[in-house]
């Protein structure tokens, strides 16, 4: 440890010793070590960078929800049948002087004009009656924030904030993974939903490890980066839909960066405050 490193009492069964262990101040320690220490940088670096993750789950939405306009391609053999200008959902009965739903009609489908662009809503046929379907991908994912938001500090005081910060930025990279995959719309809604789940677990455990791992004089700039990683997920999601029109490729994009946050395993420290709260001294020491 570095000479102006703070003297961190060993445990000891003296009285003295005891009373210096327990009211061993963290803050204290932290601003020991500067203002800018390799421990509260490296804390704070990866916290805030991950946040990119969930900007750009939120905001890769919009481009692969786009609504579509379908056209009903009937088989052949039906004469009687005709499409309905301006009306892709419905046909006409010549027969029976009536309209019916395309999709009523065996071995009709949807095609849709945007045939250089995918989007989940034409992969899906996520039109006509079941066009608002396609907002429940965004709507599920805060659901999963939203329920799992009010046990995510309990959780991080139980286990510690770094595995209750790596295990949901795992999940959330691998949920992503198969969203782009998903056979079903009903797959991609499950995925969704649990990486709605992992992405806020991660991101508020990871506020509260940078807050726990920075000195005070610090902690004001904290949203600075934060910010910034914001912006530039938004930036992201807008310059990958430029380059990708098939939405599981511009899904895949915005997921395959949660790769990079493997290494960070061996690099993303514990608290200190909860170190201490815990009585880990050998933990401490390192």
């Amino acid at each position: 440890m570095a000479s102006d490193a703070p003297n961190i009492p060993p445990r000891s069964n003296s009285v003295s010793a005891t009373f210096n262990y327990l009211h061993l101040d963290a803050d204290k320690v932290l601003s020991a070590f500067g203002k800018y220490g390799r421990y509260q940088m490296l804390a704070y670096m990866i916290t805030t960078s991950v946040q990119i993750l969930f900007a750009l789950n939120m905001m890769i939405m919009p481009f692969i929800t786009e609504m579509a306009k379908p056209m009903c391609d009937l088989p052949a053999k039906n004469e009687n049948l005709s499409p309905i200008v301006n009306d892709g959902c419905h046909v006409h009965d010549t027969l029976l002087n009536t309209t019916i739903d395309c999709l009523s009609v065996n071995g009709a489908k949807y095609t849709y004009i945007e045939d250089k662009k995918s989007t989940i809503s034409m992969d899906f046929d996520l039109v006509c009656e079941h066009e608002g379907m396609a907002d429940h991908a965004t709507s599920i994912f805060l659901f999963g924030g939203m329920v799992v938001s009010p046990f995510v500090s309990q959780l991080s005081d139980i286990l510690g904030r770094r595995p209750t910060f790596l295990l949901p930025l795992y999940v959330t990279v691998i949920a992503n993974l198969i969203c782009a995959a998903a056979p079903t719309y009903t797959v991609f809604l499950i995925f969704r939903f649990i990486s709605g789940v992992a992405t806020t677990s991660f991101s508020m455990t990871g506020y509260v490890l940078c807050m726990e791992s920075v000195a005070l004089e610090f902690r004001s700039l904290i949203p600075v980066l934060g910010t910034v990683t914001w912006v530039l997920g938004y930036m992201l999601a807008g310059a990958f839909s430029i380059f990708f029109k098939n939405w599981r490729m511009l899904y895949l994009a915005a997921s395959v960066p949660g790769l990079l946050t493997i290494p960070l395993y061996w690099f993303t420290p514990e608290s200190l405050h909860w170190l201490l709260t815990k009585k880990k001294d050998r933990k401490i020491r390192k």
